[in-house]
C-alpha cells in the first residue's frame, strides 16, 4: 500500500512538472523569444552570433528562410526541449520505482503459455504473406531496367545485384505461395517458415527498389520469428503427427509465449517512431498548423477517383483533434501492449486509428490491423466459452522434456529489434528489411505537388504528344509511382536523363527520328477547388533528341 501511495504521489508530481514547465516555456516564447526572432531576422537582436546565424541561412536559401520559417524553427526547438524534459521526468519516475518496473518487465518477458495462441498467429502471418502482392506486380518490377533502381538502405544493394526477370519471379512466387499454404496448415512448419522468410526478403523486397518503400517489413519480421519458434505445435498437421506418434502434449513454456511478446514490442516500435518524429521534426505546428490539412489535399490529389472530405479539412477543431489523437496513439501503443488489461484497448484504438486513416487518407495498413490478433488471448477466450478444455499450468511444466527452448526466438528477437531501434531513431524510411515506418513528420508549408510531364516535338516544332506519362502511371500503384517520380526529381545530369528515358520507354508510344522529347517538372496546387487548373510552375528538366539514324 505504501508503495502504491508513493507511486501515485510521484505520478502527480511528474504530471505537474510536465504541465508547468512547458506552460512557462510558452509564456517565455510569447513574451521574449518571439520578439528576439523578429529582431534577429532584421539583424538587430543585440546578439552578434544569432544575427550572423540568421543572415547566413537567408543568404544560403532566401526562398526558404523567411521570417515565418525562423518562427517555425523556434517553435520546433521549443517542442524538442519539452520532449527532452518529458524523457528526464520519465527516467526519474522509472528510477524511483525501478523495482516495481523491473518486476513488471520481468513478468511480461518470462510469462509462459501453451502453443494455441502462437498457432493462431502462425496461420494469420502465412495468410497475410500469401495474399500480399500479386504476380502482375512482381512481373512488372522484375522486368524494369536497372537504370530505374533506387536501392533502399540495407539489403537494397544486394537485391540490385541479384538476377531479376519475370520467369524467375514467377517460379519463386509459386514456391513462396506453396510454402505459405504449408505454413498455414502447419506441415513441416519450421523448415517451411525458413524458406518463406528467405523468399519474402527477395520477393517483397524487389518492388522496393524503385523509389518508394512500401512498409511490409513486419511480415518478414514475423515470419523470421515464427521460423525460430515451435509455432507448429498446435492447430497444425505437425501437431496431429506428433500426437499420432504418442509424444506428450505441449506444456506451458516460455518458448510459446516469447514470440508473441517480441511481436507486440515490434508493433509498438512501428507506431512509436512515427509519433516521435512528428513532434521532433514538425514541432507543435504538426498539430496546430496547416500540415494535416495540406497532407489531406496532397493525398486526395493523388487519387483521381477519390471523393474529398473538404468539410473535414475546413474544420480547424477536427483537424487539431485528429493530430492530437494520432500522436497520442502512436506514442502510447507500446505502453498499452505491455499490460494484459490494456492490450485489448490497444487493439481497439489501432482499429479506429487505421479505419479513420483509410477513410480520410486512403492509408489502411490492413496487415498491421490483422496483426492485432496476436494481442488477444484466444486460448483463454475459447476456454471461457467452452470451445477448449481448461488446462491448469503446472509449476514444473516449462522444464519438462520436449518444451521448446526460448533461446532461438530470443536471439532472433535481438537481431530484429536492434536494427528496428537504429532505423527508428535515425528516422530512416527508405530501408529494407528494416525501416522507420512512414513518419509524415516534416510540415507541408505549401499545398503543392510536383509531377514529371513530357512532350514530344517534331522537327518543325509541332507538339505531337503531351501525354504527361499518364499511360506509364497506370502500370504502377499510385504510391509507388509518386515515389519513383519524387526520387527521379532528386537526381541530375546524365543520371537524370537516363532515368527519364527509362520512364518514357515504359510507355507504348515511340518517337520518330528527329523528334525531341522534353521533360518538365510541373507544380500543381493540391487544393481541391484548384484541381484542373494550369500548373503553378513549369521547369524544363531535360531534352532528348532522337538520332535520325536510329
Amino acid at each position: 500500500m505504501h508503495g502504491s501511495t508513493n507511486l501515485g504521489r510521484d505520478c502527480l508530481l511528474a504530471a505537474g512538472a510536465l504541465v508547468v514547465v512547458p506552460a512557462a516555456g510558452a509564456l517565455f516564447h510569447a513574451w521574449y523569444a518571439s520578439g528576439l526572432i523578429d529582431a534577429a531576422h532584421a539583424g538587430q537582436s543585440g546578439l552578434d552570433w544569432l544575427n550572423r546565424f540568421f543572415a547566413a541561412r537567408m543568404e544560403a536559401d532566401p526562398g526558404t528562410y523567411d521570417l515565418e520559417h525562423f518562427h517555425w524553427m523556434g517553435r520546433t526547438m521549443a517542442t524538442r526541449l519539452v520532449m527532452l524534459w518529458a524523457v528526464l521526468i520519465g527516467c526519474w519516475l522509472g528510477w524511483r520505482h525501478r523495482n516495481a518496473l523491473g518486476r513488471g518487465l520481468k513478468g511480461f518477458i518470462t510469462e509462459r503459455d501453451l502453443p494455441f495462441n502462437l498457432g493462431i498467429f502462425r496461420i494469420v502471418v502465412f495468410w497475410m504473406l500469401l495474399s500480399f502482392g500479386t504476380a502482375d506486380d512482381l512481373a512488372l518490377y522484375s522486368s524494369l531496367p536497372a537504370s530505374m533502381h533506387f536501392p533502399p538502405v540495407g539489403l537494397g544493394p544486394v537485391l540490385a545485384k541479384l538476377p531479376a526477370n519475370p520467369d524467375l519471379a514467377a517460379m519463386l512466387t509459386i514456391i513462396f505461395r506453396i510454402g505459405c499454404v504449408l505454413g498455414m496448415l502447419g506441415f513441416l512448419t519450421r523448415p517451411v517458415a525458413v524458406v518463406v522468410t528467405i523468399l519474402a526478403l527477395y520477393l517483397l523486397g524487389l518492388p522496393q527498389m524503385f523509389g518508394k518503400v512500401n512498409h511490409s517489413h513486419h511480415l518478414v519480421w514475423f515470419a523470421a520469428i515464427l521460423a525460430t519458434s515451435r509455432c507448429g505445435d498446435a492447430l497444425s498437421i505437425d501437431a496431429l503427427i506428433r500426437r499420432w506418434r504418442g509424444r506428450p502434449d505441449p506444456v506451458p513454456a516460455l518458448g510459446y509465449a516469447l514470440p508473441l511478446r517480441i511481436t507486440w514490442i515490434l508493433l509498438g516500435l512501428i507506431y512509436f517512431f512515427p509519433g516521435f518524429w512528428k513532434l521532433w521534426g514538425g514541432g507543435m505546428d504538426w498539430i496546430f498548423g496547416d500540415h494535416l490539412r495540406y497532407q489531406m489535399y496532397h493525398l486526395w490529389s493523388t487519387h483521381e477517383d477519390y471523393r474529398t472530405m473538404t468539410w473535414l479539412s475546413e474544420s480547424k477543431l477536427l483537424v487539431t483533434l485528429g493530430g492530437i489523437g494520432t500522436i497520442a496513439f502512436e506514442l502510447l501503443f507500446i505502453v498499452l501492449v505491455l499490460g494484459r488489461r490494456t492490450r485489448l484497448i490497444a487493439a481497439l484504438a489501432g482499429i479506429c486509428f487505421h479505419a479513420s486513416m483509410a477513410i480520410v487518407l486512403r492509408i489502411g495498413f490492413f496487415t498491421l490491423q490483422i496483426s492485432y490478433i496476436s494481442l488477444i488471448d484466444w486460448r483463454r477466450l475459447f476456454e471461457r466459452i467452452g470451445l477448449l478444455t481448461s488446462r491448469p499450468f503446472e509449476p514444473g511444466g516449462a522444464t519438462r522434456a520436449g518444451a521448446p527452448s526460448p533461446i532461438p526466438v530470443a536471439i532472433m528477437g535481438v537481431i530484429i529489434v536492434v536494427p528496428v531501434l537504429l532505423f527508428g531513431f535515425r528516422g530512416e524510411n527508405n530501408g529494407w528489411p528494416f525501416a522507420c515506418y512512414p513518419r509524415f513528420s516534416y510540415p507541408i508549408f505549401e499545398p503543392e505537388r510536383d509531377r514529371i510531364e513530357y512532350e514530344v516535338v517534331d522537327a518543325t516544332g509541332t507538339i505531337k504528344d503531351d501525354d504527361g506519362l499518364e499511360e506509364v502511371r497506370r502500370r504502377f500503384r499510385t504510391a509507388r509511382w509518386i515515389g519513383l517520380l519524387r526520387r527521379t526529381l532528386q537526381t541530375s545530369g546524365e543520371d537524370l536523363q537516363q532515368r527519364l528515358g527509362a520512364l518514357y520507354r515504359l510507355g507504348d508510344s515511340e518517337p520518330d527520328p528527329g523528334d525531341t522529347i522534353r521533360f518538365y517538372r510541373t507544380t500543381y496546387s493540391t487544393i481541391p477547388e484548384n484541381w484542373g487548373d494550369p500548373p503553378i510552375r513549369r521547369e524544363i528538366l531535360a531534352e532528348i533528341r532522337m538520332n535520325p539514324d536510329r
